[in-house]
């Protein structure tokens, strides 16, 4: 879109309009958005979407309602992306440690595997469920809280703790056996 004075009559409406607004949609974006980068570009495409429908709307009114908006319709796309790239690369990790772990698999020795099954012998029935429901049934922490009767975030925090101590263990295990 040609913006420069002979092609837009109302040039200066606008530059009036980005300038009067641009503290309030920067740093609404920026909380809004997933990362600061993004924020950046959502702050700036807020106006571009509203420059572009200006006919549309009656911006001799408080814009800000319709610029917040649109702010949070873009974030909440820029929050798709990012959710499905993430899960994207979920994917290719748990593909990757699934073929580490298979038994021909050279990256991946046996004696890990049995320190692993030593330390998974020391938890308890209620963390081997938690560690099942996560690792092997693929739930996330709001599902595995629900079926639990507790918070996603405890869930977190049990996940958390319950991986240090078995990343401990594992690794003095293999400390104690023969090389």
């Amino acid at each position: 879109m040609d913006l420069s004075p002979t092609s837009d009559p109302d040039r200066e409406s606008i530059e009036a309009l980005v300038r009067n607004h641009e503290p309030y949609v920067r740093g609404l974006a920026a909380r809004l958005a997933p990362t600061i980068a993004e924020g950046d570009d959502i702050a700036q495409e807020s106006f571009l979407v509203l420059i572009c429908k200006r006919k549309d709307f009656d911006l001799t009114i408080d814009v800000k309602p319709l610029l917040a908006a649109i702010v949070r319709n873009l974030s909440r796309q820029a929050w798709d992306r990012a959710i499905r790239d993430n899960k994207l690369r979920r994917d290719e990790l748990a593909a990757y440690l699934e073929e580490m772990a298979a038994d021909d698999a050279p990256l991946y020795e046996n004696s890990c595997k049995d320190a692993l099954r030593k330390c998974l012998e020391k938890t308890t029935e209620k963390e081997r469920a938690l560690l099942n429901l996560r690792y092997t049934v693929g739930c996330d922490s709001q599902d595995i809280a629900d079926r639990l009767s507790t918070s996603a975030e405890a869930v977190r925090m049990a996940l958390v703790r319950l991986r240090q101590r078995l990343k401990g263990c594992i690794e003095n295990t293999l400390k104690e056996m023969p090389a």
